[in-house]
């Protein structure tokens, strides 16, 4: 697959997220945020924030595991090298 391959509408189209893989991505990165955020502070505890929280709930737990499969699922999905 060459550059010029990569901007085609056809090529473009077929490696198109779709809404519930955006969702899942976005989940994924706001996940890795807040446990940057976490380790900035390590050993301590963290700053309070208004964007994250040191506790988390089983919903929230059950979600991110979903966001991350997903993704991966994504990922692997669109990999052309495979």
């Amino acid at each position: 697959m060459t550059i010029k391959d990569i901007f085609t509408v056809e090529t473009f189209e077929q490696f198109k997220l779709s809404e519930q893989e955006l969702i899942a991505l976005k989940n994924v990165i706001e996940l890795a945020k807040e446990r940057l955020w976490m380790a900035d502070s390590y050993p301590k505890r963290p700053e309070p924030s208004f964007e994250f929280d040191e506790d988390i709930s089983n919903h929230d737990i059950d979600t991110c595991r979903k966001s991350i499969e997903l993704v991966l699922h994504a990922v692997h999905k669109y990999n052309v090298n495979e």
